[in-house]
Formats: C-alpha cells, structure tokens, sequence
C-alpha cells in the first residue's frame, strides 16, 4: 500500500518552509559472474561503483580463489543506488584487468578474462648519465619470439636519472621475464629471468641492474 501525506501535515511542512526529500533506497540484487578462461587463477578482485575514487577492500578473499576455467558469481550490492561499476581482477602472477562501467543492474551480467590482455607494471629506473631509448620486456616462455616491440614507444624515452612505470604484459602469463635497456649512445643492458610476481622494479646504469 503506497503512503499517502495527510493534506494538514503537508501544509504545516510547507509553512516552516520545509522541504521533504524522500531518499531513494539502495538496490539490491546487484551481481556480477566472473569467467575465468585464463591459464592462471584470479586471486584478487576489487569493484568500485564509479562513485568512488577507490578500489575499496578485496572482495574474494584469500581462501577463495577462481581458478582456471571456472566461475563464480559475486554480489554488489554496496547500500547505495549505484548501477555502475568499475571491476578489477588480479591473477597469480600479478597482472591484472580492468573493466570500467559495468553495469550490474543488468540481469545476467558476466565478465569473461583471458589471456590477451592485462596490465603487469614495473618501474625502470635510469641510474645512468645517459638517457634509455629502447625499453623490452619477454615473458621466458616467449623469448624464442624474439624482443617483440620497444616498450616505450616513439619520442618517448627514461631521462638520465629518471624513473618510468611500464607494462611490460604481452599477452603471455607468467613470472619471469628477460629485460633489455639500450641507451641514446648504441649500449645495451639485459637482465634475465627478472621475477615480476615478486619485484615490481629494475634499477638499471652502468653495470646490468638489479631489482627493487
């Protein structure tokens, strides 16, 4: 049954100048099922409606991972009246996806992750006098590929003594990667089996580097 303001009760809110608001309620029944087609587990996942400016706490938990060709719905709701989200899954190796705007309202909703694309950052940090041209980055099991592109792209470079965060993720998971520095002088510096999971820099200058 709907409620209906007696007409007095009205008037005297309208004589105090008054104003009623009546706040809308939150919604509920706001989910997501998150695909997993990767070759590695999801081990984190964050949603954030775009109200925030923040991922907020991990939703999974750390006994509740999504592995490999499996599925698992997930609720929303958050006490708002907020439909849209911004999602990020975090796999074992530490690279991650995002989707922004998901609309949860929706019934059905499902977020489907593969290998093709992620984001694995790490922070190069030029402790030569000379500044880095060229920047690559292998994941082991695709070295035989060869370098593949520089990932600093055109007119961008590391300034002597500056540092750069980089995706250094190609679309191949995994831990350890062969990295390569070459300088505006033609010098080049290599570090092998760079383990990205568990370091998130490489200081690189006169001799071959070390991580951070």
């Amino acid at each position: 049954m709907k409620f209906a303001m007696p007409v007095s009760l009205f008037l005297a809110f309208a004589a105090l100048g008054t104003m009623v608001v009546f706040a809308n309620p939150p919604l509920t029944h706001r989910s997501i099922t998150i695909v997993n087609h990767s070759s590695l587990s999801v081990r984190e996942f964050y949603a954030s409606n775009i109200s925030k400016k923040d991922w907020g706490p991990e939703i999974l938990g750390p006994d509740r991972p999504i592995p490999p060709n499996h599925k698992l719905s997930l609720s929303l709701d958050d006490d708002t009246d907020q439909c849209y989200f911004d999602l990020k899954a975090v796999l074992a190796d530490r690279h991650y996806m995002t989707l922004r705007n998901g609309d949860a309202c929706k019934p059905n909703q499902t977020w489907e992750l593969d290998d093709s694309s992620g984001t694995l950052e790490i922070e190069v940090a030029n402790t030569s006098e000379v500044g880095i041209r060229y920047f690559y980055a292998v994941e082991k099991r695709a070295a035989a590929k060869g370098w593949g592109d520089d990932l600093l792209g055109p007119g961008n470079l590391i300034w002597a003594g500056r540092k750069k965060i980089i995706n250094i993720y190609r679309g191949t998971p995994g831990c350890y990667y062969d990295l390569r520095a070459v300088w505006f002088n033609g010098e080049t510096r290599q570090f092998t089996n760079f383990d990205a999971c568990a370091h998130t820099g490489w200081q690189v200058g006169d001799d071959v580097g070390h991580h951070d």
